[in-house]
Parts: structure tokens; sequence; C-alpha cells
């Protein structure tokens, strides 16, 4: 690619490889030509110290001051000691930040923070949850990154930051309306996730499900849910359970997570068919 690619990722062809690295790694490259991304995977992945999700280095003082979520998401830090200085300004350090996100004392107030901070929010009370959610998404309007519409019944009541971006509405019209709100119809969507409309039902499905597939046809992403959620069993919030023989080889946490299967085999499989190892997957889910 040449010129800035913007919200656009970069696509690593030719001598460009990242050597087994999953599709997040790939996911969070910003540059202008393939010798960059491979500067940037080296800058980004050189450990100084254990910084949990390996953030992208800043220059200078390494201060985050009107960066966007995204931007924010893919800091690096020079060393060590300037990662925890970053996830201090943005989590009020309070034990292993790791894969735990941060506790918001107090007022839990986000003072102009972006929706990446705020997913990594947790807030000691459903109440000061709400308020996170009433200053950053103005319910029934445009909410920035078009979170879901919190009315009637569809109450997080408590629920982890974790569930927070995952919400779920009580009707399937209600998740239609969010996915309406928050993606363009047909086409290629980019970085804009698909409105499964028509025949094609999540059936109780989260957002997250729905934010997941990237696929040309409707029908392709009835596809993507059938194979990979197996509706046998409640999958509801629960991830895979990775046990036994189920390895994955060395693949992230993330790959992890994002897994929805009722036996260890159909996690397998959705690797298998998602991933198709030792290609390149990019954003696009198989």
């Amino acid at each position: 690619m040449r010129g800035s690619v913007g919200m656009h990722w970069c696509r690593l062809g030719g001598s460009c490889l990242v050597l087994g690295k999953t599709w997040w790694n790939l996911m969070m490259q910003k540059c202008d030509k393939c010798k960059a991304c491979v500067g940037i995977l080296q800058n980004r992945c050189r450990l100084g110290g254990s910084v949990g999700m390996h953030w992208c280095r800043l220059g200078g003082s390494c201060l985050v001051l009107g960066k966007t979520w995204w931007n924010l998401m893919m800091q690096r830090c020079d060393t060590w000691k300037a990662c925890v200085g970053i996830l201090q300004n943005r989590c009020r350090l309070g034990g292993s930040v790791g894969m735990h996100w941060c506790r918001l004392g107090g007022s839990c107030l986000v003072l102009g923070k972006t929706w990446w901070n705020l997913m990594m929010q947790r807030c000691d009370t459903w109440k000061a949850c709400v308020g996170i959610l009433q200053n950053r998404c103005r319910l029934g309007g445009s909410v920035g990154m078009h979170w879901c519409r919190l009315g009637g019944s569809c109450l997080v009541l408590g629920k982890t930051w974790w569930n927070l971006m995952m919400q779920r509405c009580d009707t399937w019209k209600a998740c239609v309306g969010i996915l309406q709100n928050r993606c363009r119809l047909g086409g290629s969507v980019g970085m804009h996730w698909y409105r499964l409309g028509g025949s094609c039902l999540v059936l109780g499905k989260t957002w997250w499900n729905l934010m997941m597939q990237r696929c040309d046809t409707c029908k392709a992403c009835v596809g993507i849910l059938q194979n990979r959620c197996m509706l046998g069993g409640s999958v509801g919030m629960h991830w895979c359970r990775l046990g036994g023989s189920c390895l994955v080889l060395g693949k992230t946490w993330w790959n992890l997570m994002m897994q929805r299967c009722d036996t260890c085999k159909a996690c397998v499989g959705i690797l298998q068919n998602r991933c198709r190892l030792g290609g390149s997957v990019g954003m696009h889910w198989d």
C-alpha cells in the first residue's frame, strides 16, 4: 500500500510476512508500506518486560493526550515502565494489569475518554456503569462507535465491562435497530459490520457475534454463525472450553476469547475453517 492507510489495515504480502502472527497482530498494523509493517511488528513486540497486551511505542514522553480510540489501542512504549505509565494514566492501576481490566473507583468518570477506554472499565456499581453509558452514548441517538441503545428491560444490571461491550437486546427487532444505526448496508463492509436481515436471523445472539462477521452475502453470514455457534446447547456469554487435545498451537487469548462452541472438537473446527493456518487470514473470517 502507498499513502496513509488511516482505518485501513495493511495487506501483508510478498516478503512482508509475520510468520505465525495472529489476525489481531495484522489488524493492528497501520503503515505506508510493507517494510513499515515489518518495522511495526518488530518494534511493537520487542519485550523489555511483560506489558500485558504489548501496546505500541509512543514518541517523546509517551503521552496519549488527544489520541483516538484506535491509536490508544495500538500504543507501544519504549520501555516496560512507559507502558505501565500509559496503563496507570488510563486505568488507575490497582493490581495485575495483564488480562484484567481496571476497576474505576469513586465517581467512575470517563472525562472524554474514548470507547476503548470505556471498554476496559469495570465499575463498582450498576449505577456507575449506567452513568458511563449515559455520558458516552446519549441514549437513543448516535453513539459514536454505535453501541447498544439500552431501553425497556434491556438492562445491564451489574455486568462487567465485557458484558457491557456485548450488549444483548430483548428482541431481534431491537438488535436489528442497533445494527441499522451502526452499519452500512450492502456491498463490501470494509471496517463496517454487516446488518443481518431478512432470513438471516441470529436468534438471541449478541451484537459481538454480529460484529465479528465479515462476509459478502447474508447467506455467508448465516453460514458463519451456523459453523461457529452450533446451536446444540446454550452458548450465550460462554466461550469455548479448550482442553484435552484441543490445542491451538501458539494462538493468542484473543483467538480463544472469540470461540463459541459446544465442544472442544467444534472449536478446533472453527479454527481450521476460519484461519486456514499457513495462509494470510487478514480480517476475513472463513
